[in-house]
């Protein structure tokens, strides 16, 4: 898929945690993760999510019933980088397949070569049930 058109999905984030690096190319995750921020090496992205323990359950929940999911909406747009946006910076992606997702499910995103400058506003900021980066 190429993000020229935009991609819209929705998925649970096991481990509160939204990576973004390069399909084909060795990625290192930032240092700090699980301090809360938006971090970033130069080859990997690193976005707090809302994470399942944080999903709140109410009292009187069956216990024969599964717990519900902790679901984010990601969205990844070409455009230009918003004044709101929490995060800017670059991340490298040399073969042009950006992997968007976490260890169970990810999307590959067709995204122009090289240096990609990006912008990551969350909604809310803490438990972030919406994503959207965006690709300058």
């Amino acid at each position: 898929m190429r993000v020229t058109d935009g991609a819209t999905w929705r998925q649970a984030f096991r481990w509160g945690l939204l990576l973004a690096f390069d399909d084909q190319a060795e990625w290192a995750l930032p240092e700090g993760v699980g301090s809360g921020a938006i971090l970033a090496s130069s080859t990997c992205l690193a976005v707090p999510v809302l994470h399942a323990q944080d999903v709140e359950v109410p009292g009187d929940w069956p216990e024969d019933e599964a717990l519900p999911e902790a679901e984010v909406e990601v969205r990844v747009v070409l455009g230009v980088i918003p004044d709101e946006a929490e995060f800017v910076g670059v991340l490298e992606c040399p073969s042009g397949r950006l992997n968007v997702g976490d260890a169970d499910f990810s999307q590959v995103l067709g995204v122009p070569v090289g240096l990609l400058a990006l912008s990551v506003t969350r909604e809310p900021v803490k438990f972030a049930e919406s994503v959207t980066i965006t690709i300058a």
